[in-house]
């Protein structure tokens, strides 16, 4: 059974509940804000669902609750952050933020991170630059879990791919995808076990493998960490080793292309050009992006469905400690 929550309610309760586990309150609120607001565009499967797992990863060690970042590079616009094990979701949030202010000051911003674990939903990151008037992308390497093309033997994760580029009538064009033909978390959401997962194909054959290489090199090959294949798994012990996981953030800042309001107004003409366009069954052509958007306006109206297990860790950090059954 799912309950109800408000996300006011729930963001304030995921980071009452991470400041009771000693994580810095700014540090909380990048994880509480990253999983409710992804749990409101609909994606449920790296929403609030996640938590529970971050917080094994805290209390077992394979996350640092108060994390030491250093960022190392010669270069002005581009940097790489250690992230000292951090919540992948704290140190995706400092790092697209180091990118995005980067990008402010010379046009375009790169930052690599190393020493990181799982960090959610791509799309959320590159949308923090899109939300400042950015082209805004995200990449993670991860556990190995698909084969190559012509293969037998996990050698990519599903290596996310994600960007975000704002639009001038507010619906922003945000593509958030993994480069396997099937997301591994919503296999898992079917109720398929761990042990009886067999390699997942690439997406679209030999281009999925290349595109999820092409994760690994800008991820574990810029920030020196090791490739997916080297990598533990997400939902498996041991939780008290750090997994090393990389991130890679791109941000390029409009203004160096023209003048940011005109180029949103073209983005926008050219994403109308798929809506207007006439689809093959009933429902409209959308763009990235659009699936989502419905389901946030629809969540903050009705409320972000909580699995029973995860409205339980939340209640005793919950002001409102009421929710609705459905």
């Amino acid at each position: 059974m799912n309950l109800m929550m408000a996300a006011g309610d729930a963001k304030s309760a995921v980071t009452n509940l991470l400041v009771a586990k000693k994580l810095p309150h700014l540090h909380a609120e990048y994880v509480a804000d990253t999983l409710v607001q992804t749990s409101l565009d609909g994606i449920d499967t790296h929403g609030l669902r996640l938590l529970a797992t971050y917080i094994r990863e805290l209390d077992g060690g394979r996350s640092n609750v108060r994390p030491s970042f250093r960022f190392r590079g010669s270069l002005r616009a581009v940097t790489v952050l250690d992230a000292d094990s951090a919540l992948g979701v704290v140190a995706g949030n400092v790092a697209m933020r180091r990118a995005v202010k980067l990008a402010s000051r010379y046009g375009i911003g790169a930052v690599g991170v190393a020493n990181s674990n799982h960090f959610g939903a791509a799309g959320h990151y590159a949308k923090i630059a899109a939300a400042r008037d950015q082209i805004g992308l995200a990449f993670s390497n991860s556990d190995s879990l698909v084969r190559p093309q012509d293969g037998t033997e996990a050698i990519n994760g599903t290596n996310p791919i994600a960007m975000a580029a704002p639009s001038a009538d507010g619906r922003d064009f945000v593509l958030d995808m993994a480069t396997s033909e099937t997301a591994f978390s919503k296999l898992l959401s079917t109720g398929v076990s761990l042990s009886s997962v067999v390699p997942l194909a690439p997406l679209g054959g030999f281009k999925g493998q290349g595109l999820g290489t092409m994760v690994q090199i800008l991820c574990a090959v810029l920030s020196e960490m090791p490739f997916d294949c080297e990598l533990s798994h997400l939902y498996d012990p041991p939780f008290d080793i750090p997994r090393k996981i990389s991130h890679f953030f791109l941000s390029i800042d409009l203004k160096g292309f023209g003048q940011p309001m005109e180029i949103k107004a073209r983005i926008a003409r050219l994403l109308q050009k798929f809506r207007s366009s006439t689809p093959a069954k009933v429902d409209p052509v959308r763009v990235p992006g659009d699936v989502e958007r419905l389901a946030r306006e629809e969540r903050l109206r009705d409320g972000i469905p909580v699995a029973a297990d995860v409205y339980d860790l939340l209640k005793p950090y919950s002001e409102a400690r009421h929710a609705l059954a459905i």
